[in-house]
């Protein structure tokens, strides 16, 4: 599916390591609620249980 940017809107897609991720999460470095919201679950295991923290207990 094509993206529909607003005009002035920019996406840079960017391959970075789990644990920068999570310094940049904790770090205030992002600023989208949604990437917020969809990180914070992903490290917590509520979207991939024990796929990255290790816990298979969520």
């Amino acid at each position: 599916m094509p993206q529909r940017l607003e005009a002035n809107e920019r996406i840079t897609v960017e391959v970075t390591e789990p644990d920068r991720v999570k310094k940049m999460l904790l770090g205030g470095e992002l600023r989208d609620g949604k990437t917020i919201a969809t990180l914070g679950a992903y490290f917590m295991g509520t979207l991939c249980p024990g796929s990255v923290t290790g816990n298979s207990n969520s």
